[in-house]
């Protein structure tokens, strides 16, 4: 896991490219180098994981010289790429290098063969042009801007905006943000001409700037079943047991984020088979966040499976004296508006596990979104879809809260915000499933691509990894080809998921309700933090945007303070929204 920038361009500008370097070295703290050649600068930070020798520090050239490597994250199945295309005489142990290799020998094709976390650039000093990739989920991220006839890429979209003399923020995606609670959604970011390449896609770009994208991955048109429900079964535990398997491939110990759920029970089950998993450590440790409340305490679920496996269980708990600090803290470490309390409690956990010595933590992110684990999948189950009909990304009858609530404040906004949605963003579906259209929306637009922003801003933050091993793409193909009742049968969500598990953790944990992510953050907002709250938003930067009405929004809070909905997502929003304004413009 590191961090990557690229200045390309004819003009050399020292200052940006410092810059760059200075603005990276949180997300790599143990090594850092630049490349620069007649046309670019290439900066990388290294947090060495694996082969920790400084000889796989990067930028890394090729044996022939003609190609040089930034690359950030881990590719999983490097040893098997290695074994299978007989790379000979390599001159260091890392995935890099690997992956160098493939890239000299089959150029773009290069993604078809990868499995894991990855962005990288690769310049061509021949061709004279660079080609950027992500990965399929955009676990790690890539930016990229071009101004001043320069075209610029790095792994966090604030340092970009802070290489600009009057940096802008986008409207637009703010108006999503305000209105919809969409955050990630889109190629845009929430600063203006700053853009993020998503999951599965890559481009070449010239000395130019000029760029060509393509799309190597795309899961929206599987719709081949699978009708053996039992085979299914065993094809999903030997899936998941091979992907942890290689998503644990690591040159220093490995910890686990632990929730007590079915998710990360499954991951814990599946590591406890592995031998000497933790490089030589007694026995597996793992990180927990948790609230001091009995009523949103999960700590007592994630104790059952933890003791069961021995696992060393270290609980971080978060409480309101907490609250201010990791709020200011986190709002910096995103460097863009983020979306509740949880992320509060996950840093502060991360941070926990990295003064620990974890430098790796696996999290079973994921499965909920490709194996139906939300209860507002359940009204969808076996409605047939039409292929080629089309769906609003900004549709806010689909981005609701498990409870059926929206958190947003769609109502408050001026009316000349409101006429902008119609028919904003639409894409077209070839899913025969209206449950695996949602599923996907999630996968792709709602729910993932936010979590897994947050996650790798604020794990690089403590220049700690954060993995999700089930984000395999082959698995989540896989489950969009089972049938719907496969995943979800008598209002039972991740069904199948949980039928393999019952005969291998307590049959408790396997078949325990959804429980949702539930904070303290209605309360302490209501109470606590009440004072506080009208304070901020008193001299708040929000209002000057132009987009909220404050008449009505200063009604939708008071009638929450008095009581009135229990949602307090919109209140979250404009508070994140405000402390981002006044940190960055």
């Amino acid at each position: 896991m590191c961090g990557i920038g690229v200045v390309l361009g004819k003009t050399k500008d020292n200052a940006k490219i410092n810059k760059i370097l200075d603005g990276l070295r949180h997300r790599g703290p143990d090594g850092e180098g630049i490349y620069e050649d007649k046309n670019i600068s290439m900066v990388h930070t290294r947090l060495r994981i694996i082969d920790t020798d400084i000889r796989s520090d990067q930028p890394m050239l090729s044996k022939c010289k003609r190609y040089i490597i930034v690359f950030n994250g881990e590719i999983y199945n490097y040893k098997n790429l290695e074994r299978r295309f007989s790379f000979r005489d390599l001159e260091t142990n890392s995935d890099t290098e690997i992956l160098l290799n493939l890239f000299v020998r089959f150029g773009s094709e290069c993604t078809k063969y990868l499995k894991g976390m990855y962005s990288f650039a690769i310049w061509d000093k021949h061709e004279e042009k660079l080609f950027c990739a992500v990965d399929h989920f955009g676990i790690k991220p890539l930016y990229y801007t071009f101004f001043e006839n320069q075209f610029y890429i790095c792994s966090e979209p604030k340092i970009l905006s802070n290489l600009r003399e009057n940096t802008k923020y986008n409207k637009q995606v703010i108006s999503d943000y305000l209105a919809l609670g969409l955050c990630d959604h889109s190629e845009q970011t929430f600063f203006k001409d700053i853009f993020r390449l998503m999951g599965g896609n890559q481009f070449w770009v010239d000395k130019d700037g000029r760029i060509l994208k393509e799309k190597y991955w795309e899961l929206n048109k599987v719709n081949n079943q699978i009708s053996n429900y039992e085979i299914a079964k065993d094809d999903i535990y030997q899936k998941l047991f091979e992907i942890t398997a290689l998503g644990t491939v690591s040159d220093v110990p490995v910890g686990i984020c632990m929730s007590g759920g079915l998710d990360s029970s499954t991951m814990l089950e599946i590591l406890s088979r592995f031998q000497n998993f933790n490089k030589g450590q007694n026995g597996l440790t793992g990180f927990t966040f948790d609230y001091e409340e009995d009523k949103y305490s999960e700590y007592k679920y994630t104790k059952v499976i933890s003791d069961k496996y021995s696992l060393d269980l270290k609980r971080s708990l978060f409480t309101i004296d907490d609250f201010e600090y990791w709020f200011y803290e986190s709002n910096i470490q995103q460097g863009e508006p983020q979306t509740g309390l949880p992320i509060l409690g996950y840093s502060k956990c991360v941070k926990k596990a990295r003064e620990a010595g974890y430098k790796v933590l696996l999290d079973a992110s994921g499965i909920d979104e490709f194996f139906g684990g939300y209860t507002k999948y359940n009204k969808f189950v076996n409605l047939k879809n039409e292929p080629g009909t089309s769906y609003l990304i900004e549709n806010q009858n689909k981005r609701v809260a498990q409870d059926g609530t929206c958190g947003s404040a769609i109502e408050c906004l001026n009316n000349n915000c409101l006429k902008k949605y119609k028919d904003k963003n639409k894409i077209t579906n070839y899913l025969n499933s209206i449950m695996k259209m949602n599923m996907y929306l999630d996968m792709f637009f709602y729910k993932l691509p936010r979590a897994l922003r947050f996650r790798d801003r604020l794990s690089m933050s403590y220049g700690c990894e954060l993995r999700p091993p089930f984000l395999d793409h082959e698995l989540v193909s896989f489950s969009f080809q089972l049938p719907d009742n496969f995943l979800i049968a008598d209002n039972i969500n991740k069904k199948i998921l949980r039928d393999v598990m019952s005969n291998k953790i307590p049959f408790e944990t396997a078949f325990a309700a959804k429980r949702q992510v539930q904070t303290p953050q209605r309360e302490w907002f209501r109470y606590e933090l009440k004072e506080w709250i009208y304070h901020t938003l008193k001299n708040s930067y929000i209002w000057d945007l132009g987009l909220l009405d404050r008449d009505k929004s200063y009604e939708k809070l008071n009638n929450y303070m008095n009581g009135i909905g229990d949602n307090s997502m919109f209140i979250w929003q404009w508070l994140d929204l405000d402390q981002w304004l006044k940190n960055n413009f």
